[in-house]
């Protein structure tokens, strides 16, 4: 392994290295250079390198934990042998890690390691010559695991509420949660107050609540805190609600009208008029002057009417009648005023019976009072319903 020494096997310290050693260090130290100087260990000790499968591995945790390290050293021999700290080398560095406890014949030794990630190198136990006798030490990585509670990712999330104006129909609305346009999901409402979305938001991202679907007869009137970008880590938690509100539409409703011409004009009051369905009678009115007269009647939906004239001054006869007959159909036909008009006109006077009065005279001697004689009328119209009496 780069950087680190071979110690496959327990190598046996003698003391002309521990002389050599001491040698070196107080010549570089006469030299002025300045370096390093290992502590020298006692005569006729050993070294027991690292095993374990973690040994080279690395080690990654999530944030908010650390790295909890597990060793042990085993046929130490005797308890008095066993080292206070063994040396662990880490991708991080060198520690000695202090013994923690013995249980049996096993020293333990436990690091807590204030990182997310971390690589063993190896590491190494210093102990007495004896430790190569049969059995031989062993000092071995025994086991590694992440600690503590992580912490957890960035959250938020999106309701949505309906407001009805009247209140109390807050239920059966649809609404979409979107992104760009393209759906994310869709929840429908079970009653009043807020409904919350299961879609976990995501950072940078811009979202619009946009209802979908609902009962018929409502016209939205507002909507608030409906479009929002999620923006970590100052959204983390943040709660991005939505309020839409929705006013009824008023009942459909339409009107019926009618108006009298007459010819000539001028005799337009005193007519009377039914609004009927079916030949029964809906509502009256009579005309009081020229224009439309309203009748007073809601119309229903899908009911077909007729207006029709019932009674009016004499000497009128009915010449026309427009739009006097027609079928309701909401909700095209909402708001809609049915116009009829009917027209009289007044009807010819009937002729005057007159009298002309015819008398002869007969005179001179031969004269026959019985004697019969024609008249002939003659003038204007004098061929036309003349009748001659004897009165």
């Amino acid at each position: 392994m780069t950087g680190i020494p071979d110690r496959s096997r327990p190598r046996r310290k003698h003391p002309w290295y521990v002389f050599l050693s001491s040698v070196l260090a107080l010549g570089l130290v006469l030299t002025g250079l300045s370096v390093p100087i290992s502590t020298a260990v006692a005569q006729d000790t050993v070294q027991i390198d690292m095993k374990g499968d973690n040994v080279g591995q690395t080690l990654s945790c999530e944030e908010g934990q650390y790295i909890w390290w597990h060793f042990v050293l085993t046929n130490y021999g005797s308890e008095s042998d066993v080292p206070e700290s063994v040396v662990v080398q880490f991708a991080s560095g060198t520690v000695n890690v202090p013994l923690d406890r013995i249980t049996g014949n096993v020293a333990h030794y436990e690091y807590e390691q204030q990182t997310t990630q971390e690589t063993l190198h190896g590491g190494y136990a210093e102990g007495p010559s004896e430790w190569l006798d049969q059995p031989p030490a062993q000092f071995n990585e025994s086991s590694s695991e992440c600690r503590g509670t992580p912490v957890p990712d960035p959250s938020a999330t999106a309701q949505v509420q309906k407001v009805t104006d009247p209140s109390g129909s807050e239920a059966g609305w649809e609404f979409a949660l979107q992104q760009g346009g393209t759906q994310v999901e869709t929840l429908t409402t079970s009653g009043s107050g807020f409904h919350s979305f299961n879609h976990e938001l995501q950072d940078g991202v811009t979202y619009q609540v946009v209802e979908v679907g609902g009962p018929g007869g409502w016209t939205q009137t507002s909507a608030q805190g409906c479009e929002f970008t999620v923006d970590f880590p100052g959204d983390d938690g943040e709660v991005f609600s939505c309020t839409i509100t929705n006013t009824q539409d008023p009942d459909p409703s339409a009107t019926a009208q009618v108006q009298k011409v007459t010819d000539p004009s001028g005799s337009e009051a005193d007519w009377e008029f039914e609004l009927q369905t079916n030949g029964q009678t809906v509502a009256s009115l009579t005309t009081g002057e020229a224009g439309f007269h309203t009748f007073n009647a809601a119309l229903q939906d899908g009911v077909t009417y007729q207006i029709v004239e019932v009674g009016g001054p004499d000497g009128w006869s009915q010449t026309s009648a427009q739009g006097c007959e027609f079928t309701v159909n909401f909700p095209d036909d909402d708001g809609e005023v049915f116009q009829c008009t009917i027209t009289n006109t007044q009807d010819e006077p009937e002729p005057e019976l007159g009298s002309i009065l015819v008398q002869k005279s007969i005179t001179g001697v031969h004269s026959d009072a019985q004697a019969l004689f024609d008249f002939k009328i003659t003038g204007p119209g004098t061929d036309e319903n003349f009748q001659l009496t004897d009165d």
